[in-house]
Protein backbone atom coordinates (compact mmCIF):
# COMPACT_ATOMS: atom_id res chain seq x y z
CA UNK A 1 0.00 0.00 0.00
CA UNK A 2 1.33 3.21 -1.11
CA UNK A 3 1.99 5.87 1.59
CA UNK A 4 -0.29 8.78 1.89
CA UNK A 5 0.86 11.57 3.15
CA UNK A 6 -2.64 13.28 3.63
CA UNK A 7 -4.27 10.62 5.68
CA UNK A 8 -5.35 11.66 8.94
CA UNK A 9 -3.89 9.66 11.73
CA UNK A 10 -5.51 8.11 14.86
CA UNK A 11 -5.29 11.18 16.57
CA UNK A 12 -6.92 13.51 13.59
CA UNK A 13 -9.81 11.04 13.57
CA UNK A 14 -10.56 10.63 17.42
CA UNK A 15 -10.64 14.38 17.45
CA UNK A 16 -13.55 14.56 14.69
CA UNK A 17 -15.05 11.21 16.39
CA UNK A 18 -15.06 13.00 19.87
CA UNK A 19 -16.22 16.26 18.24
CA UNK A 20 -19.27 14.95 16.66
CA UNK A 21 -20.47 12.87 19.81
CA UNK A 22 -19.78 16.04 21.99
CA UNK A 23 -21.85 17.88 19.21
CA UNK A 24 -24.93 15.23 19.01
CA UNK A 25 -25.73 15.58 22.86
CA UNK A 26 -25.78 19.51 22.84
CA UNK A 27 -27.81 19.75 20.02
CA UNK A 28 -31.05 18.15 22.26
CA UNK A 29 -31.07 21.05 24.78
CA UNK A 30 -30.47 23.27 21.73
CA UNK A 31 -33.53 22.22 20.37
CA UNK A 32 -35.83 21.56 23.51
CA UNK A 33 -34.67 25.74 23.72
CA UNK A 34 -36.57 26.29 20.82
CA UNK A 35 -39.45 25.93 22.27
CA UNK A 36 -39.10 27.03 25.85
CA UNK A 37 -36.32 30.26 24.65
CA UNK A 38 -33.70 29.89 27.35
CA UNK A 39 -31.74 33.13 26.87
CA UNK A 40 -28.50 32.83 28.97
CA UNK A 41 -25.04 32.38 28.26
CA UNK A 42 -25.33 28.49 28.03
CA UNK A 43 -27.50 27.78 25.68
CA UNK A 44 -25.32 30.16 23.18
CA UNK A 45 -22.48 27.48 24.13
CA UNK A 46 -24.81 24.12 23.83
CA UNK A 47 -26.01 25.52 20.28
CA UNK A 48 -22.38 26.50 19.02
CA UNK A 49 -21.07 23.28 20.05
CA UNK A 50 -24.43 21.81 17.84
CA UNK A 51 -23.47 23.82 15.14
CA UNK A 52 -19.18 22.76 14.98
CA UNK A 53 -20.22 19.40 14.74
CA UNK A 54 -21.95 20.33 11.24
CA UNK A 55 -19.14 22.33 10.06
CA UNK A 56 -16.46 19.31 11.56
CA UNK A 57 -19.19 17.04 9.28
CA UNK A 58 -18.68 19.52 6.23
CA UNK A 59 -14.85 19.58 6.26
CA UNK A 60 -14.03 16.07 7.28
CA UNK A 61 -13.40 15.14 3.90
CA UNK A 62 -10.07 13.51 4.70
CA UNK A 63 -12.04 11.21 7.15
CA UNK A 64 -12.09 7.40 6.84
CA UNK A 65 -14.69 5.63 4.73
CA UNK A 66 -16.44 4.47 8.22
CA UNK A 67 -17.01 8.25 9.49
CA UNK A 68 -18.35 8.88 5.51
CA UNK A 69 -20.63 6.28 5.78
CA UNK A 70 -22.11 7.27 9.21
CA UNK A 71 -22.36 10.93 7.74
CA UNK A 72 -23.86 10.13 4.58
CA UNK A 73 -26.84 8.39 7.04
CA UNK A 74 -27.20 11.36 8.80
CA UNK A 75 -27.76 13.40 5.93
CA UNK A 76 -30.38 10.70 3.94
CA UNK A 77 -32.05 10.82 7.32
CA UNK A 78 -32.21 14.82 6.87
CA UNK A 79 -33.17 14.70 3.91
CA UNK A 80 -35.91 12.78 4.68
CA UNK A 81 -37.53 14.73 7.45
CA UNK A 82 -36.98 18.31 5.58
CA UNK A 83 -38.81 16.34 2.66
CA UNK A 84 -41.89 15.19 4.50
CA UNK A 85 -41.72 18.66 6.59
CA UNK A 86 -42.12 20.45 3.32
CA UNK A 87 -44.80 17.81 1.98
CA UNK A 88 -46.83 18.19 5.24
CA UNK A 89 -46.59 21.87 4.28
CA UNK A 90 -47.54 21.42 0.53
CA UNK A 91 -50.45 19.39 1.63
CA UNK A 92 -51.62 22.55 4.06
CA UNK A 93 -50.63 25.18 1.21
CA UNK A 94 -53.43 22.65 -0.60
CA UNK A 95 -55.75 22.60 1.86
CA UNK A 96 -55.20 26.46 3.02
CA UNK A 97 -57.19 27.28 -0.70
CA UNK A 98 -59.89 24.15 -0.68
CA UNK A 99 -61.00 23.49 3.27
CA UNK A 100 -61.09 25.87 6.01
CA UNK A 101 -59.48 23.18 8.27
CA UNK A 102 -56.30 23.95 6.10
CA UNK A 103 -56.90 27.61 6.28
CA UNK A 104 -57.02 27.66 10.05
CA UNK A 105 -53.76 25.17 9.88
CA UNK A 106 -52.06 27.20 7.98
CA UNK A 107 -52.28 30.39 8.30
CA UNK A 108 -55.13 31.91 10.68
CA UNK A 109 -54.09 33.68 13.65
CA UNK A 110 -54.98 30.88 15.96
CA UNK A 111 -52.75 28.84 14.47
CA UNK A 112 -50.24 31.50 15.18
CA UNK A 113 -51.10 31.73 18.60
CA UNK A 114 -49.76 31.25 22.39
CA UNK A 115 -51.41 28.19 22.63
CA UNK A 116 -51.68 26.15 19.02
CA UNK A 117 -48.89 23.87 18.54
CA UNK A 118 -48.89 24.75 14.81
CA UNK A 119 -47.19 27.58 15.53
CA UNK A 120 -44.02 25.68 15.79
CA UNK A 121 -44.70 24.33 12.18
CA UNK A 122 -43.37 27.66 10.49
CA UNK A 123 -40.67 28.67 12.63
CA UNK A 124 -37.37 28.62 11.06
CA UNK A 125 -34.93 27.70 13.91
CA UNK A 126 -37.42 24.52 15.23
CA UNK A 127 -37.15 23.35 11.65
CA UNK A 128 -33.44 24.16 12.14
CA UNK A 129 -32.84 22.82 15.32
CA UNK A 130 -35.04 19.82 14.77
CA UNK A 131 -32.60 19.23 11.79
CA UNK A 132 -29.54 18.81 13.43
CA UNK A 133 -31.22 16.49 16.13
CA UNK A 134 -32.43 14.34 12.95
CA UNK A 135 -28.31 14.82 11.62
CA UNK A 136 -27.12 12.99 14.69
CA UNK A 137 -29.83 10.16 15.14
CA UNK A 138 -28.98 9.52 11.52
CA UNK A 139 -25.19 9.54 12.66
CA UNK A 140 -25.76 7.71 15.90
CA UNK A 141 -28.32 4.80 14.26
CA UNK A 142 -25.13 4.38 11.67
CA UNK A 143 -22.95 3.99 14.59
CA UNK A 144 -25.10 1.65 16.73
CA UNK A 145 -25.70 -0.71 13.37
CA UNK A 146 -22.76 -0.88 12.46
CA UNK A 147 -21.50 -1.40 16.76
CA UNK A 148 -24.46 -4.04 16.88
CA UNK A 149 -25.38 -5.18 13.86
CA UNK A 150 -28.52 -5.41 11.59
Amino acid sequence: MAYDPTAPDAYELSKVYTTIWISAAASIPTFINAFVGWDNIVMAILFGASVGGLIVAFFANRADEYFQTMLNTGMRWVMLVLALGLFAAFLLNIFDVSYSVGFTFASSEEARSEGSPFRYFHDANVLGTGLMVVFYAGYAFAWAKDRWGN
